[in-house]
C-alpha cells in the first residue's frame, strides 16, 4: 500500500519543498516542470504494473474474486478504490502546482475543444482497452459488466427496430418537458414574489424547507399513491423535482439585484407592481434563463427513476428496465447514450436561446 501511495507522497513533499512560481513570470524555476514529469511518469508506470497484475497474476473482474478496481489490496476492495483516487488527485494537484496554468485565463475555443475531445479520446481508448478480447476469457472486464464500444453501437439498430427507440425517447422528452413546463409556471413568478415581498416569502417559506430537507424519491410513492402509476404521475413528479430546484435559484436571481436599480425607479415615481414588472425581473431574467437551463437538465436526470418506478410501459425507463433484466447491458449502455446525446443537444439548444434573447450576456 506504501509503494503504491509514493505519487501522492511525492507531490506532498513537492508542495512544501518547491517554492511557488510568481504569477505573471513567463520564466521560471526549471526543475519544478521536471518534477511534475517525475511525478506522471510514476503515476503511469504504477498503474501499469497494476494492471499487468491484473491481467496475468490475479483474477478476471466479472469473477465471484474480482475486486471493485485493482486487486493491490485483496482483503478491502474500497482500500484499493481509494488509493487510486488518492493518486489521482495528487496527479491533478501536480498539475495544477505545476504545470504553469493561469488563473481564470480563458484557454480560447479550439484548446477547450480540444482538451475536451482528448478526454473522450483517452475514455474511449481505455474503455476498449478494459473489453478487448474475442473471448470472455481474454477480456480484462466480462462483457455483463462493461461491453465494448463496439457491441454497444451494435445494440442501437436492435433497439430501433425492435424496441422503438425513437418513440420512447420522444415519451421521455414529452414528460419532461410537460413537468418541466409546469414548474416554470408556478415557480418564477412565485420566487419573484418570494424575493420581492417578505410577507409572501415568509408564507411559503415551507415550500422552499420542504424542497431543501426532503429527499426527492420520497415523492415518488407519494405521487403513485395520489395518482396512480399513470402519466400524470409521471409528469407530476417531475413538476416537483424541477419546481424545488427551480424555486431557490429564481429567488436568489431576484435577491442578487443591486438596490441601486430599485432606488432609481423609487425616485421616478414607480409604483411597486411596476419595481416588480420593470425593473427586478428584467435585470434578472438573464440569470433565471441560465437556472432554467440547468434545471431542465435535472428533470433528465430522475425521468428513469421516474419510470422505472412506476412501472411505464413506454419511455427510455421503461426500455432500460427491460434490458437489465434480461442481462442486456450493452442495451443499457446504448439507452445512457441516447440520455446523454439528447440532453446535450437540449443544452445547446437552451444556450443558443440564451445568445438570441439576451445578447449583452455576451460582453460580460
Amino acid at each position: 500500500m506504501i509503494f503504491f501511495l509514493i505519487p501522492a507522497l511525492l507531490v506532498a513533499v513537492a508542495l512544501v519543498a518547491v517554492p511557488a512560481r510568481p504569477v505573471g513570470r513567463s520564466k521560471g524555476q526549471p526543475w519544478p516542470d521536471r518534477v511534475l514529469l517525475v511525478l506522471v511518469a510514476g503515476f503511469v508506470v504504477l498503474h501499469a504494473g497494476a494492471w499487468w497484475q491484473l491481467t496475468h497474476g490475479r483474477t478476471l473482474p466479472g469473477s465471484a474474486e474480482a475486486q471493485v478496481v485493482a486487486p493491490l489490496v485483496e482483503s478491502d476492495p474500497r482500500l484499493s478504490l481509494a488509493l487510486y483516487l488518492v493518486n489521482a488527485v495528487a496527479l491533478l494537484t501536480a498539475i495544477v502546482r505545476f504545470g504553469g496554468l493561469r488563473v481564470r485565463q480563458p484557454s480560447g475555443y479550439v484548446v477547450g475543444l480540444s482538451l475536451t475531445g482528448a478526454f473522450v479520446g483517452l475514455a474511449l481508448l481505455v474503455w476498449t482497452v478494459l473489453t478487448s478480447g474475442e473471448r470472455i476469457e481474454d477480456r480484462i472486464i466480462a462483457p455483463i459488466i462493461l461491453p465494448s464500444p463496439l457491441e454497444v453501437l451494435r445494440a442501437f439498430p436492435t433497439l430501433h427496430f425492435d424496441q422503438a427507440l425513437v418513440r420512447n425517447a420522444i415519451a421521455s422528452f414529452q414528460r419532461v418537458t410537460c413537468g418541466f413546463g409546469l414548474a416554470v409556471l408556478v415557480a418564477v413568478p412565485l420566487g419573484v414574489y418570494m424575493a420581492t415581498f417578505p410577507p409572501l416569502a415568509a408564507f411559503f417559506r415551507p415550500l422552499a424547507l420542504v424542497g431543501a430537507y426532503v429527499p426527492i424519491v420520497v415523492f415518488i410513492p407519494l405521487t403513485i399513491a395520489w395518482f396512480g402509476a399513470t402519466e400524470v404521475q409521471k409528469v407530476g413528479f417531475l413538476f416537483i423535482v424541477c419546481f424545488v430546484a427551480l424555486l431557490p435559484l429564481v429567488i436568489k436571481s431576484i435577491a442578487d439585484v443591486a438596490p441601486a436599480y430599485l432606488e432609481v425607479a423609487v425616485t421616478k415615481g414607480a409604483t411597486s407592481w411596476q419595481l416588480v414588472r420593470h425593473v427586478l425581473f428584467p435585470v434578472a431574467k438573464a440569470d433565471i434563463w441560465d437556472h432554467l437551463r440547468g434545471v431542465y437538465g435535472v428533470g433528465w436526470t430522475w425521468i428513469i427513476l421516474a419510470e422505472v418506478w412506476a412501472n411505464a410501459d413506454q419511455g427510455l425507463g421503461y426500455l432500460l428496465d427491460v434490458s437489465n433484466r434480461r442481462g442486456h447491458t450493452y442495451n443499457v449502455f446504448a439507452v445512457a447514450v441516447v440520455i446523454v446525446v439528447i440532453a446535450v443537444l437540449c443544452d445547446q439548444a437552451w444556450r443558443f436561446g440564451g445568445r438570441l434573447l439576451f445578447p449583452y450576456r455576451r460582453a460580460e
